[in-house]
C-alpha cells in the first residue's frame, strides 16, 4: 500500500469547493442556462485544487530529495 499523504485544511476546502460547483454544473434538475453558468465555476475551482495539490507535491518531493 502507498503511504499516504495527509492534506492541509486548504486542500478539503478546494475539494469542497470544487465539488459543490460540480454539483451546480451537472444538477439535472437546474435550468440548462444555470448548469452552463456553472462550468466555468467548476473549471476555476478544479484549477485551484489541482495547482495547490501540484504545489503540495512538489513540496513533499523536495523535502523527501532534501534528506
Amino acid at each position: 500500500m502507498p503511504d499516504l499523504i495527509p492534506l492541509a485544511p486548504r486542500h478539503l476546502e478546494l475539494i469542497r469547493a470544487a465539488q459543490q460547483a460540480l454539483h451546480r454544473a451537472t444538477d439535472q434538475t437546474s435550468p440548462s442556462a444555470e448548469r452552463g453558468a456553472a462550468l466555468p465555476a467548476w473549471q476555476a475551482a478544479a484549477e485551484a485544487l489541482a495547482v495547490a495539490l501540484v504545489a503540495y507535491l512538489e513540496s513533499i518531493e523536495e523535502a523527501d530529495h532534501d534528506l
